[in-house]
């Protein structure tokens, strides 16, 4: 019997497998360790996910991702304060790139998609 490398909570350092992160380079669903399908649609989720080789912490990911956004490599998210205006500190954007990050990884774990 095979027992596969499934995390029972979020890592210091996530990791995937690499068949997932090469996936996601090519398309939007890519399969886990408990060979379900997963879709993953936003292009920052993707490049998260290429992202988690196991060598990054959370806090290193989210700043290379907001480094993307702000170079024009990614699309940026859209971040409004309070009053429905749009975000522009980095401060503010960086908060909210990591909870999005955090509930993803959230979702992933939940699917058997961390290692």
């Amino acid at each position: 019997l095979f027992c596969p490398l499934v995390a029972n909570d979020i890592p210091e350092r996530p990791h995937f497998n690499g068949v997932a992160r090469y996936q996601v380079t090519y398309q939007e669903a890519f399969s886990t360790q408990l060979h379900n399908m997963l879709m993953v649609k936003d292009e920052w989720a993707r490049e998260m996910v290429r992202l988690m080789d196991g060598t990054r912490t959370v806090e290193e990911i989210v700043e290379i991702i907001y480094a993307k956004m702000n170079a024009g490599q990614l699309p940026l998210l859209e971040c409004k304060d309070d009053e429905g205006e749009k975000c522009t500190d980095k401060d503010e954007i960086i908060c909210l790139l990591k909870k999005q990050i955090l509930k993803k990884l959230v979702w992933f774990l939940e699917n058997g998609a961390l290692q």
